[in-house]
């Protein structure tokens, strides 16, 4: 009896084990952001945004304190930097909890694939962190822009992104994962978030900004990163960015403000919406037919309407359809003509259902032919 009361305490004791490699909380700090600028002396310069927890998870202990700290080294690659911080860090950094990486604009249009090819390969960063181009701000200054809500500043940025891409579509939602599939699929180019600082950066920087009731400064989003390959070409307004969503189908709610007659506007919530794509291949050129489906209710209207009345109804859906069509040809016409790069993945679209074809139209480009045509529907 008692050899088996000693089996089973044996046996139990191997559910009971601790982890070899556990690290305290008291032992670590959580990095939320990077920073990837050129150095000075140095090929990079990195910077690291370490949450402070007793601000920003404790508030009512950590009103005297900074929310975040931020550090930076220069280096000539980024896996050297990345396990050298603790030289001016006290405790040792955990990179899984990233949200946010910037990279300068100056290396966006250089090329970023040698330290893409890090953050890819490190088992401990994850790849769902923003892809975000600092935009006339250097990017270690918009990792330490304050906020008087969710003061850690990459937490605010990172809520801030999500908010827009749900509620309004002005931010391509882009992570580490989308640019990498981007970047080795045939067919279709990579894009990133970009921001700029609205107002005096380095007032911005400051504790006073988050205590301020209209802040010095704050970081917004100016539209999205244009790319070919893994060079940035410029850049788009968050309208173009917004109409870049619809086109891929990754729109979930929007606002489309529509004009009227004598400069009156109608506003329509969009609530629903779904976009297919088809290219097919006629007289020897791509035809791209793109298909919305989308539902709205009216917002407001800045005329008298009979909104009882059928008629009325399909007079407001008719110009609805028109603005939609409007604009996301508008948005197409821009990337092409100034960029020439297929961040719409037509090329993609034609490569899986024809790579015959594709490899015929790869020779010219997507964004190159000279009869280009498109075919519209929107339900």
């Amino acid at each position: 009896m008692k050899r088996k009361v000693m089996i089973l305490l044996l046996l139990t004791s191997l559910f009971l084990t601790g982890c070899w490699d556990r690290r305290e909380l008291n032992e670590i700090s959580m990095v939320s952001g990077m920073a990837v600028e050129q150095g000075e002396k140095k090929k990079y310069r990195m910077t690291v945004e370490v949450i402070n927890p007793t601000a920003e998870l404790n508030p009512a202990k950590g009103t005297s304190t900074t929310p975040a700290i931020t550090y930076s080294m220069e280096g000539d690659a980024l896996s050297q930097l990345r396990n050298k911080m603790d030289v001016g860090m006290s405790r040792r950094m955990v990179y899984s909890h990233m949200r946010i990486v910037y990279i300068d604009e100056k290396i966006a249009r250089k090329g970023f694939l040698e330290f893409l090819d890090f953050l890819e390969r490190d088992r401990e960063i994850r790849d769902d962190f923003y892809m975000i181009v600092a935009s006339g701000v250097p990017a270690k200054d918009a990792l330490a822009i304050t906020y008087p809500i969710q003061k850690a500043p990459s937490l605010k940025v990172h809520a801030q992104l999500q908010a827009l891409a749900r509620d309004w579509g002005g931010s391509p939602d882009v992570r580490e994962a989308d640019v990498i599939n981007a970047l080795t699929t045939e067919g279709i180019e990579p894009v990133a978030i970009a921001v700029g600082v609205q107002g005096d950066a380095e007032q911005g920087m400051s504790m006073d900004n988050e205590k301020s009731v209209e802040p010095n400064a704050l970081l917004v989003v100016k539209g999205m990163g244009v790319f070919k390959k893994e060079k940035l070409l410029g850049y788009v307004s968050v309208t173009d960015t917004r109409n870049f969503m619809w086109i891929r189908n990754k729109l979930r709610f929007t606002s489309l403000l529509v004009p009227y007659k004598n400069n009156k506007f109608f506003s329509v919530r969009i609530f629903r919406s779904g976009t297919r794509i088809n290219v097919d291949y006629q007289q020897g050129r791509p035809v791209i037919s793109i298909k919305i489906k989308a539902e709205g209710r009216i917002d407001t209207a800045q005329f008298n309407s009979k909104l009882d009345d059928p008629k009325s109804y399909r007079e407001l859906e008719r110009q609805t359809k028109a603005e939609i069509e409007k604009q996301i040809k508008t948005t197409i016409h821009t990337v092409q003509k100034k960029f020439a790069s297929d961040i719409f993945g037509f090329g993609l679209i034609l490569y899986r259902q024809n790579p015959e074809q594709f490899a015929q139209v790869k020779k010219i480009g997507m964004t190159n032919l000279p009869e280009r045509e498109y075919r519209w529907m929107c339900w």
